[in-house]
């Protein structure tokens, strides 16, 4: 068994693993449709059974806003996802045409499926470029001799893809998961990959009812580690990977979000270990262009290089070591603000400075 910072694996990582891994796959969400009712669903309510797409953070209400997140976070690589992506065939197989279009055939891309599919389905989408799927059957499902997914992972083996089984690591059920994982690896699975089980707000609920509890001070279930470290073992020499939810923030949002400040911060940016952007705010109690006019005389007074502010139709971004400096020379209300690099700048902290 390997370990990768707090993930742990044996044989061989899947490319989509490795590529999420280095932060370079644009997560994709297209569709929250579903036609299960999974009880440890994290999917937030804004998303969940709402015909909805997201790049990223990034409401998506096209194609060409898909391509832009892809864009400005340097994706290697794409993980789709819902819902049910199946549930929008049209815009995946779409989705999917238009990515290896404009990034080629390299840019690889993995679909998350319940197995809700007609082979055909898979097929074709095998035939648009998609090159991993991973399928998510629901619980119900794991002990069946010939459960419902059966059909699509076979034609999605005969279609080239590499095929595996992604599902949440349920405290108790290591001998389910493994049996699971046992029987698909006989029929050719390429790998399987168990996530830690995480408490979130759509299924805190279901979680009490069954008596669930987290780790201390985070959202992980107790006893998902140890049932995904069981099985492990018990399918030691396959390729099995248990994915914390630790790992999912500390390494791969972390460094996804890396590589999208590193292309939209601006020279008036500090981009700090945690992905997050650093900068000053000036902001106007009035007169909007009175406050432009005061604050450009008085940067251009003080020689402040052009590129390290930029005024917006609110506010005034500036370099914090700039703003630091000429604090008492500002009449303005004034701050240090982190945001997210995400498209919504969505603002962690702000530090007042008068």
């Amino acid at each position: 068994m390997r370990t990768m910072d707090v993930s742990a694996y044996s044989g061989r990582l899947a490319k989509g693993c490795r590529l999420c891994a280095q932060g370079a796959k644009m997560v994709l969400l297209v569709t929250g449709r579903c036609p299960r009712a999974c009880f440890y669903c994290p999917l937030s309510g804004a998303k969940k059974n709402k015909d909805v797409v997201y790049a990223n953070e990034t409401r998506a209400y096209d194609l060409e806003q898909i391509i832009e997140e892809a864009r400005q976070m340097r994706a290697l690589g794409t993980g789709i996802t819902g819902g049910e992506p199946f549930q929008a065939f049209e815009r995946t197989k779409g989705v999917i045409k238009a990515l290896k279009h404009e990034f080629g055939p390299k840019h690889h891309i993995h679909l998350y499926t319940t197995g809700n599919a007609d082979p055909e389905q898979v097929r074709a989408l095998a035939r648009e470029g998609l090159d991993e799927i991973r399928f998510h059957p629901p619980l119900a499902q794991w002990g069946k001799e010939r459960p419902g997914f059966l059909p699509a992972f076979l034609e999605a083996k005969r279609s080239g893809l590499a095929t595996g089984i992604e599902i949440p690591a349920i405290p108790g059920m290591h001998k389910e998961m493994a049996a699971l994982g046992q029987r698909f690896f006989g029929l050719g699975l390429d790998f399987l990959n168990l996530n830690e089980l995480e408490e979130a707000e759509p299924n805190w609920k279901a979680f009490k009812e069954r008596g669930y509890q987290t780790c201390g001070n985070c959202s992980a279930i107790k006893g998902s580690r140890e049932a995904a470290l069981r099985v492990l073992k018990a399918l030691k020499g396959r390729s099995v990977h248990f994915c914390t939810s630790r790992y999912k923030d500390a390494v791969q949002l972390r460094k996804r979000l890396l590589r999208r400040a590193k292309t939209v911060a601006k020279p008036y940016h500090i981009i700090t270990e945690d992905a997050t952007l650093v900068f000053g705010v000036v902001e106007p109690d009035g007169d909007r262009d009175l406050f432009e006019k005061r604050l450009s005389t008085l940067l251009r007074g003080l020689k402040v290089p052009r590129s390290l502010y930029s005024f917006h139709p609110d506010r005034l971004e500036i370099a914090p070591w700039v703003l630091q400096a000429i604090i008492p020379c500002v009449s303005y209300k004034a701050c240090i603000v982190e945001t997210y690099p995400s498209s919504d700048a969505l603002e962690v902290e702000r530090t007042p400075l008068n």
